[in-house]
């Protein structure tokens, strides 16, 4: 890979933030690689990036210690702004995911992939173009293949991103146990260990697999529900056609909980293993809102992405 790629990508992640910025970025950047575009990605776990050609990943614990170019992509709630604004003083364009609206936004394009991001208000935090709503929600295409998998008995999968170690994840099994025979894939984050005790308090449930880290496809692919967080996994959950019962574990989770719950999803306010396992088992069918994802919100980022690009390429070539 040339030393200058034409576009830096920089996810915030780790045991604290978890793995969502990190995914919907990974999944932006492998659109912008099928698009012909050069990607040095940066992020502080960068263990957790799939590998593929054209995608060069380093370790980074923030934007500042990555190169600069032409386009610089950035996830993140702990970017400060000084290294945002380096970024713009660069000369570099400057486009951010957003999912708070709440400080200022010193880019050239801002990407709100959430359900209720139209309703958001970016007039005063930015000049940018600001894309909001489902169809900027960047899930691989993997997942929208699955929707119409023809899957046995219910299964649920259980899962509450890369922050849990086993604390919402093990006593909403234990809740879903105690109402039914389901077969349950419980998945807990690779960034913490996966200790001992917790391993065999699962496996004395009985029907349980525990999953140190997953590929959600393929574990998608034989569930018909999912009962977890409402962080990006339910938007993979809802691409492939799987059933939802969600909760808040944190607060920037709780604008999703809201909106889906209006959108007729089975949600909880707070988590709440009984209520959320109760939830499980009353949703009966995939939410109209679900066919709002398609699986291209990354292609059509990457294709705005790539539009900048060679706006800038076309306006060097005229001052040429």
């Amino acid at each position: 890979m040339p030393e200058t790629p034409s576009l830096v990508a920089f996810a915030d992640a780790g045991a604290a933030v978890g793995l969502g910025h990190l995914r919907r970025t990974a999944v932006i950047a492998e659109a912008l690689v099928a698009a012909g575009s050069r990607v040095l990605f940066g992020t502080p776990t960068p263990e957790a990036v799939p590998r593929l050609a054209g995608l060069d990943v380093r370790e980074a614990a923030n934007l500042a210690v990555l190169p600069p170019a032409p386009v610089s992509l950035v996830d993140g709630y702990r970017i400060a702004s000084s290294e945002l604004s380096a970024r713009r003083a660069g000369g570099g364009r400057l486009v951010m995911l957003d999912d708070l609206a709440d400080r200022p936004l010193p880019a050239d394009l801002v990407i709100n992939p959430n359900i209720y991001g139209p309703a958001l208000d970016y007039a005063a935090l930015t000049s940018a173009r600001v894309l909001s709503g489902l169809a900027w929600c960047p899930v691989a295409p993997r997942f929208a293949a699955l929707r119409e998998s023809r899957r046995g008995g219910p299964r649920a999968l259980v899962a509450f991103g890369g922050t849990d170690a086993g604390a919402f994840a093990v006593p909403t099994a234990r809740a879903l146990r105690a109402r039914c025979d389901w077969p349950l894939e419980v998945v807990l984050s690779p960034l913490s260990p996966l200790a001992d005790s917790l391993r065999r308090d699962l496996a004395n449930l009985g029907a349980v697999q525990a999953h140190h880290g997953a590929d959600m496809a393929a574990l998608m692919a034989r569930c018909s529900h999912y009962v977890g967080a409402s962080g990006s996994t339910v938007w993979e959950a809802l691409t492939a056609g799987l059933v939802p019962a969600v909760a808040a574990i944190a607060d920037n989770q709780r604008p999703i909980v809201a909106a889906l719950a209006a959108a007729g999803v089975a949600a909880v306010d707070d988590f709440d293993p009984e209520a959320l396992a109760a939830a499980a088992l009353d949703a009966r069918a995939v939410p109209a809102v679900a066919r709002q994802l398609d699986g291209r919100g990354a292609e059509r980022i990457a294709a705005e992405i790539m539009a900048l690009l060679e706006s800038d390429a076309l306006q060097t070539e005229d001052a040429g």
